[in-house]
């Protein structure tokens, strides 16, 4: 996971847990931390882009759906 800040918001990207660890809470405590650590650097926001996998996990996070986006791939033959 990484964050930047733009102005007072932290931008959370690549948020990723490998498969054998998932389900065990730990990209919520990660993101927990993270997030407290940007208020104390003067963000009152933060916003990320998810999949649907993580959708439920930054929904219990308190982040809300504000818009969606199409990702499109493309994949050899």
């Amino acid at each position: 996971m990484g964050v930047l800040d733009e102005a007072d918001d932290c931008g959370v990207y690549f948020v990723a847990t490998a498969p054998s660890a998932q389900r065990q809470g730990l990209a919520s405590a990660l993101l927990r931390e993270a997030l407290l650590e940007a208020r104390e650097r003067g963000c009152g926001t933060s916003s990320l882009q998810a999949t649907a996998a993580g959708r439920a996990v930054y929904a219990r996070l308190g982040y809300r759906d504000i818009c969606a986006l199409e990702m499109w791939e493309h994949r050899r033959s």
